[in-house]
């Protein structure tokens, strides 16, 4: 999962959050276990 957060020149707070599908719909574990079988890198 990413996430950032910022504040406009207005003094608006902003939050910008991105997680993967395959990551939610599996679990932390599941993911982690299947990227490392994979040898793709778990974020």
């Amino acid at each position: 999962m990413y996430s950032r957060s910022f504040f406009d020149l207005d003094g608006h707070g902003w939050q910008v959050m991105w997680m993967d599908p395959a990551a939610a719909e599996k679990g932390p574990e599941a993911f982690a276990v299947s990227a490392q079988e994979t040898g793709t890198p778990a974020a």
